[in-house]
C-alpha cells in the first residue's frame, strides 16, 4: 500500500454474527463495496461506525444503527487496524455491548482508552447525506469537519465557560438574598444611633461622666462577641476537616480485596490498596495535627474569655458605682443599655453586610470576566468557521455556495423561552417567538435589569401587553435564570445553496436529488480522515455522477482514503477504484465473494450493477480521449 500522510483504515476482522470470519484489507485510495441486496453491505458500514463509537445524534437514526449492530453482530467482536497521522499503527477493537478498546498494532494493550478524537473518520449512512441538507446542526458539523480537533477544543472551552457562568450564578443568588435580609435589619441603625444620642442628653447633672461610662460599657458589650465569633469559625473549620478526613478514609474501601481474591490482578490491586492506605494514614495524620491546633486555640480562647469576663465584671462594678452616685434617671439608663445592645447587634450585621457586599462585587467581576471570555471564544469559533467556509467555497464554487450568519439560529433560544414561560397564563409560544425573533438575549437581560422602564421598552419593541411582559419578567427574576439566559446557545446559522440556472437556491428549497448535489461535493473535499459513505449516488443522475462526483473522487483520492457502498458502476469504474469488495450471502451469513482491482472484479461489476458494461465502455472512451490529447 502506498505511503500516506493521512489517517488510514488498514484491515477489518469480524468475529460472530452475519459476517463471522470476515476479513478485508483496505487500500489507501478508493475502496468500493458491491453486492446483491441482503449481502451485508450496509451492515459492514454500520459496523465500522460502531467500532469508532460515531453513532448518529438523531435518536431515530441511532436506534436504526443499534438495531443493525444488535441483529447482525450477535454478541461478536470487530477489530479494525488503523494507522494514525503520525504513522503509528493501532487496533480499535469493540465487542458488542462494550466500549471500544485501543490496542497496539500487535494486539497488546496500550493502556489508553479509545476516544473518537484519537482516530477520526467521516461516516455517512444511507440517506444521511440528504439529511444534512435539512439540518443546520449537521451543516455546522460539516463545516467544522475539516479541522475537527481545533473545533472540539473551542467547543470544550465554551462549555467550560458556560458552566463557570452557571456556577457563578449559583454562588451569587444566596449572597444577594443574605444582603437583602441584612439591609432590612441594618436599615434601623440610624434611628437607633439617634435614640442613643437623645438618651445621653437625659443623663442628668453628671451627664458627661455617665456618658463616658456608657461609651466604655458599650465597647465592653461589643468585646463580648469577639471570642464567640472566633469560636464559630473554629467549629466550622473543625467540621470541614473531619468531613475531609472521613472522605479520605473511604478511598481504600473502593477496592475490597476479598471480592477479588481470584483475580489475576490481585497483586496489582494489593499495591493499589497499600498505596491508598499509606496516603490515607499520612493525610489523616496531617489533618489530626490541624485538629490538635484548633483544640489548642479553643482552649486558650476559653482561658482568655475568662480573663476578659473578669475584666468586664470589674468594669461593670465601677460602672454601677458611677450610676448609683449620679442623679440620672434610672429608667433612662436602663433604656440606654437596652438600646446599646440593639445597636451592637446591628453593628455585627452591618459588618457582615460589608463582607457580603465585597463578596458580591468579587462574584460580579468574575461574572463579567467569564462573559467577556465567552464572547471572545464564540468570536474565535465563528472566525474559524468562516475560514472553513472560505475553503469550501473555493473548492465547490460557483455551483455550490456556503454562507454563515453569526448567532443566526434562534431555535434553541426560542425553545428555551417557551420552557421558561410555560405555565404562565399567556400564549407562551407566541410570546417566545416574538422575543426570539426580535430581541437578542443580552438586550432582554438589559430590559429585565431596568425594571419597570425595561418592561415598557419590551412591550413597545415587540407589541406585548402588560400581562405578557410581566410574565416574562417574572420568569427571570433570579440570577440563576438570568445566567441561563446569558449563556443560551445562539448557534451560527449556515446556509448552503445550489446554483440552479442563474439563481442560487437554499437546500430547504431543493429536491432530494438537488440536496445531494449540494452536499456531496463538500463531503468529497480533501481531508486527513477516511470518508465512508453508504450509496452516495442515491437520488443522483448519471450526468452529475460523471461530471462532479467522479471528478472529485479522482482529485481527492490521492490524499484521502474513501470507502463507498455503491450500486452505480460509474463510481468504481470511472473513479478507478483501487480496491473492490464483492459480497454475497447464502441467506444466513454474508461472505467475501471476490476482491481486488476493477479488472479482477469486472464480471461482478457487470453482473451486479445496472449499466456496468456501459461504464466500462465510457471508461474506454475517456482513455481514448486522453491518448488523442497526448
Amino acid at each position: 500500500m502506498q505511503q500516506h500522510s493521512s489517517q488510514l483504515l488498514r484491515e477489518i476482522r469480524i468475529s460472530g454474527g452475519f459476517l463471522d470470519g470476515f476479513t478485508f484489507r483496505f487500500n489507501g485510495k478508493l475502496n468500493c463495496i458491491i453486492g446483491a441486496r441482503g449481502t451485508g453491505k450496509t451492515t459492514f458500514i454500520e459496523f465500522i461506525r460502531y467500532v469508532f463509537d460515531l453513532m448518529p445524534t438523531d435518536p431515530a437514526a441511532r436506534k436504526r444503527v443499534e438495531g443493525i449492530v444488535a441483529g447482525n453482530l450477535a454478541g461478536g467482536r470487530i477489530e479494525i487496524h488503523v494507522t494514525s497521522k503520525n504513522g503509528t499503527e493501532y487496533i480499535i477493537s469493540r465487542t458488542q455491548g462494550e466500549q471500544p478498546m485501543m490496542l497496539k498494532g500487535d494486539g497488546t494493550a496500550t493502556g489508553m482508552q479509545y476516544v473518537p478524537a484519537l482516530f477520526g473518520i467521516d461516516v455517512f449512512s444511507q440517506n444521511e447525506v440528504e439529511s444534512i441538507a435539512d439540518n443546520a446542526a449537521s451543516q455546522l458539523a460539516l463545516i467544522e469537519s475539516f479541522d475537527r480537533e481545533e473545533f472540539l477544543k473551542i467547543a470544550d472551552a465554551i462549555r467550560a465557560t458556560r458552566e463557570g457562568i452557571r456556577e457563578n450564578a449559583r454562588n451569587i443568588q444566596p449572597v444577594q438574598w443574605e444582603i437583602a435580609g441584612l439591609k432590612d435589619a441594618v436599615s434601623s441603625l440610624p434611628a437607633i444611633e439617634e435614640k442613643l444620642k437623645s438618651l445621653a442628653n437625659l443623663a442628668g447633672d453628671d451627664s458627661k461622666k455617665v456618658t463616658e461610662a456608657n461609651a466604655r460599657r458599650s465597647l465592653r458589650e461589643r468585646e463580648k462577641n469577639i471570642i464567640p465569633g472566633i469560636q464559630e469559625v473554629l467549629k466550622t473549620v473543625a467540621s470541614s476537616v473531619n468531613a475531609i478526613k472521613e472522605k479520605v478514609a473511604s478511598g481504600s474501601s473502593r477496592c475490597p480485596l476479598e471480592e477479588f481474591s481470584q483475580s489475576e490482578n490481585r497483586k496489582l490491586l494489593q499495591r493499589i490498596v497499600e498505596l491508598v492506605q499509606g496516603h490515607e494514614a499520612a493525610i489523616a495524620g496531617k489533618l489530626d495535627e490541624i485538629i490538635v491546633l484548633l483544640r489548642e486555640e479553643w482552649t486558650q480562647l476559653i482561658e482568655m474569655k475568662s480573663e476578659l469576663e473578669l475584666a468586664h465584671q470589674a468594669s461593670d462594678v465601677a460602672y454601677n458605682k458611677i450610676i448609683e452616685k449620679s442623679n440620672a434617671d434610672r429608667s433612662v439608663m436602663a433604656e440606654r443599655i437596652k438600646v446599646e445592645r440593639e445597636r451592637n447587634e446591628l453593628l455585627k450585621k452591618k459588618a457582615l453586610l460589608d463582607e457580603k457586599n465585597i463578596r458580591l462585587r468579587q462574584l460580579q467581576e468574575e461574572r463579567t470576566a467569564l462573559l467577556d471570555q465567552l464572547s471572545e471564544q464564540l468570536d474565535t469559533q465563528f472566525k474559524n468557521r468562516l475560514a472553513s467556509v472560505d475553503r469550501i467555497n473555493a473548492a465547490v464554487g460557483p455551483f455550490v455556495k456556503v454562507t454563515l450568519n453569526q448567532f443566526g439560529d434562534t431555535e434553541i433560544y426560542q425553545n428555551f423561552l417557551i420552557g421558561e414561560l410555560k405555565g404562565a397564563q399567556i400564549q407562551h409560544r407566541q410570546v417566545a417567538g416574538k422575543i426570539a425573533g426580535r430581541i437578542p438575549p443580552a438586550e432582554l437581560i438589559m430590559m429585565i435589569r431596568k425594571g419597570a422602564g425595561g418592561m415598557d421598552a419590551l412591550m413597545y419593541a415587540i407589541g406585548l401587553n402588560r400581562n405578557q411582559a410581566e410574565a416574562v419578567f417574572a420568569a427571570f427574576k433570579t440570577e440563576e435564570k438570568i445566567a441561563e439566559l446569558e449563556i443560551v446557545e445562539l448557534p451560527d446559522q449556515p446556509r448552503i445553496e445550489l446554483k440552479d440556472g442563474e439563481k442560487y437556491k437554499a437546500t430547504a428549497e431543493l429536491s432530494t436529488g438537488q440536496k445531494c448535489n449540494a452536499i456531496l461535493p463538500i463531503l468529497l473535499q480533501d481531508s486527513d480522515r477516511p470518508l465512508i459513505i453508504d450509496q452516495p449516488e442515491d437520488n443522483l443522475d448519471n450526468a452529475f455522477i460523471h461530471n462532479t462526483i467522479v471528478k472529485n473522487i479522482l482529485s481527492v483520492k490521492e490524499h484521502r482514503q474513501m470507502v463507498f457502498v455503491t450500486h452505480n458502476p460509474n463510481i468504481p469504474v470511472l473513479g478507478d477504484a483501487e480496491n473492490m469488495m464483492v459480497l454475497e450471502s447464502d441467506g444466513t451469513c454474508g461472505s467475501l465473494k471476490n476482491s481486488g482491482s476493477i479488472e479482477e472484479c469486472k464480471n461482478d461489476i457487470v453482473n451486479l450493477l445496472e449499466g456496468g458494461m456501459a461504464a466500462f465502455d465510457k471508461r474506454q472512451e475517456c482513455y481514448a480521449m486522453i491518448e488523442r490529447e497526448w
